[in-house]
């Protein structure tokens, strides 16, 4: 009688896991670095700038933590932020 082993439950498990890590912030694999854009030292400095920025302009702390999450995920600099505010936060 032959035994079988369920192979695909194995890399499933293995392949959840690497997820949860990698989501979790930075690991490295060999010789190669993985790291979550989300918390990159690069990110994490535009949205300290962007805070910075927001709340030497404006009040609205609810709208200014909302603005800046959604700028850091989408853009790469300042640029233009007080303006996309001013577009899209005031008028809430």
């Amino acid at each position: 009688m032959m035994i079988g082993y369920n192979m695909h439950g194995y890399k499933e498990t293995i392949r959840g896991l690497v997820k949860k890590i990698v989501s979790i912030g930075k690991i490295r694999l060999g010789n190669y670095k993985v790291e979550n854009d989300k918390y990159s030292e690069r990110k994490m400095k535009l949205r300290q700038e962007t805070l910075s920025i927001l709340m030497k302009n404006f009040d609205d702390n609810k709208s200014i933590y909302e603005c800046a999450d959604e700028w850091v995920s989408k853009q790469v600099t300042t640029a233009g932020l007080v303006s996309y505010y001013k577009a899209y936060y005031t008028a809430k």
